[in-house]
C-alpha cells in the first residue's frame, strides 16, 4: 500500500518535533534549505536518499513508527524489488525497538522480562544474519550466530 504523502509530510514534521529542533536546525542537520524542510511538512514530502536519511535519524532518536513510516515511503518509491530489503529494514528496526524494551526491564529489574527480550533479539539477530548470508555465498555455507549466553545483573538463570 502506497503512504499518503501527507502521512510522511506529517511524520518528518513529527520527527523534527521528537528532537526538539526548529526548522532551521532541521534544515542544517538534514544539509538541506529551511525552505526545503518547510516543503516536506507541508506540500511536498521527501523522496529517495532523503527517506532512508530520515528512517535512519528515526531508528538512532528510537522512533520506531517514524522509522517504518520513511522505511515503507522508500520502499514504495523503489517499487516492489526491493521487498527484501523492506524487510531487512523493518527486521533491524524491530530489534532496537525490542532492545530498548529490554533496556527498560532492565531498569525496573524485571530480569524474566530482560531474558525473553534479549532472546528475541538474539533469535531475530541470528535469523537476519542466515538471510542475508544464504543471499550473499555462493556456498550452503553456515551462517554465523550469536550465543545466547550471557548474564544480567544478579541473574543467574535457575
Amino acid at each position: 500500500m502506497k503512504d499518503d504523502p501527507s502521512q510522511v509530510s506529517q511524520a518528518v514534521r513529527k520527527l523534527r518535533l521528537a528532537l526538539g529542533e526548529s526548522q532551521q536546525a532541521f534544515a542544517y542537520r538534514m544539509k538541506a534549505a529551511v525552505r526545503t524542510i518547510a516543503r516536506w511538512e507541508t506540500t511536498r514530502p521527501p523522496k529517495g536518499k532523503v527517506l532512508n536519511d530520515l528512517r535512519i535519524l528515526a531508528s538512532d532518536d528510537h522512533q520506531w513508527e517514524l522509522a517504518q513510516m520513511f522505511s515503507d515511503a522508500l520502499a514504495d518509491e523503489l517499487g516492489s524489488g526491493h521487498q527484501d530489503e523492506r524487510a531487512f529494514h523493518t527486521a533491524i528496526d524491530d530489534i532496537g525497538h525490542h532492545l530498548d524494551l529490554a533496556r527498560d526491564a532492565t531498569l525496573v529489574d524485571d530480569h524474566v522480562k530482560t531474558i525473553a527480550m534479549l532472546e528475541y533479539v538474539i533469535e531475530e539477530t541470528n535469523k537476519l544474519r542466515r538471510e542475508h548470508t544464504l543471499m550473499m555465498l555462493p556456498t550452503s555455507a553456515p551462517a554465523p550466530t550469536i550465543s545466547p549466553t550471557f548474564a544480567i545483573r544478579g541473574f543467574d538463570g535457575s
